[in-house]
């Protein structure tokens, strides 16, 4: 057993040691937590924290240590943030499609750094595939949203909303050959409030999440809903079926202004005039529809998923060709055999969505 972790150990050190940093406050062979975890190397680096790549114990468990930076633990609230994004999702359990976090607190070792752990997530951000192959084959792309969708789902039948699905927040890996793709860091979840007294984790008009993929409520600094995520999850599919998510380019102050603006129109894969099955289409339009309640967001969600389906072979059905004279419009890719067929389901999944008033 001490032989398999070493072993991880020393893989860990040559996949994770070429990003050392002048900056990180723990290092490759880091005992952390009361010798429980053993740093390995990093994942990753961003404004507010930095991800290591750790192993629990002896059986050598994979997990992933977020540790915020002290900028960003100076907040009064980060760590009952922390604490709240471990707490909502162990109502969960495992779910195939969701990366849970495991525990949170105050890392000693580390002039008492606030930190979350998480199961280890493989395979490659969808960010990062979106990045190298632009639009995706329309079988991949439901497959991958489907997965998210189940996520999502668990998640909103216990009224908590994720506040920042995007392709980063996915990992895509090929386990048993087939993709499969999960939902990570709940930094940002929140519990739907059942009523107008109920707490809220951020201020009023504070906008938690990620600007290009909000819908309008969330941008508006609205308590949260599970509207949110279903919009989100629209973005998200525009993405990856188009190559570029609506309104990408612009500074967020324009997106937001955009984005509350009631005269702008909601976006829409339609006018790309892309050659995908009808009901897919209308399925994603319909989820970023511009409906500040929810309430219609969701039922348009379920009446287009109950209709839409990719053929046997994985090809669209989509009869129009793609505009020759739309500038945003992308030539079609073949989408590759193998894709699941029937019933394609939004966040709700064909049955009434207990967020729904």
């Amino acid at each position: 057993m001490a032989q398999r972790v070493r072993e991880r150990e020393e893989s860990g050190r040559m996949r994770y040691g070429a990003l050392p940093g002048d900056d990180d406050v723990l290092h490759a062979g880091d005992v952390v937590l009361g010798g429980r975890y053993r740093v390995v190397g990093v994942l990753g680096r961003g404004g507010m924290a930095t991800v290591y790549a750790a192993v629990r114990g002896e059986r050598g468990d994979e997990v992933a240590l977020k540790l915020l930076h002290a900028k960003a633990a100076s907040r009064a609230d980060v760590e009952y943030r922390l604490r709240n994004e471990v707490e909502l999702v162990a109502e969960l359990g495992d779910h195939p499609h969701i990366v849970r976090p495991l525990e949170a607190g105050r890392l000693r070792e580390c002039d008492d750094l606030p930190f979350v752990i998480s199961a280890r997530a493989c395979g490659r951000p969808l960010s990062r595939i979106l990045a190298s192959e632009r639009a995706l084959p329309a079988a991949r792309a439901v497959r991958i949203g489907l997965d998210i969708a189940s996520a999502l789902l668990a998640l909103h039948a216990r009224r908590i909303v994720h506040r920042d699905v995007k392709p980063e927040n996915i990992v895509v890996d090929e386990a048993g050959g087939r993709e499969h793709a999960r939902l990570v860091d709940f930094g940002l979840a929140s519990r739907e409030p059942s009523d107008a007294g109920a707490p809220r984790v951020t201020a009023v008009f504070e906008r938690p999440g990620t600007t290009l993929y909000m819908s309008p409520e969330q941008a508006s600094g609205a308590a949260a809903r599970c509207a949110f995520d279903v919009f989100a999850w629209g973005v998200t599919m525009h993405e990856m079926l188009a190559g570029v998510a609506p309104l990408a380019g612009l500074a967020a102050g324009e997106l937001v202004a955009r984005k509350l603006d009631p005269a702008e129109p909601a976006p829409s894969l339609r006018r790309l005039q892309l050659e995908l099955p009808d009901a897919l289409v209308e399925l994603v339009d319909a989820c970023m529809a511009r409906e500040p309640s929810g309430g219609p967001r969701w039922c348009t969600c379920r009446r287009s998923s109950s209709r839409c389906s990719i053929g046997s072979a994985g090809r669209p059905t989509h009869s129009r060709p793609p505009s020759p004279t739309s500038g945003r419009a992308r030539a079609p890719r073949q989408a590759s055999p193998g894709s699941r067929r029937g019933g394609l389901a939004s966040p709700c999944l064909r049955r009434s969505c207990p967020c729904v008033d």
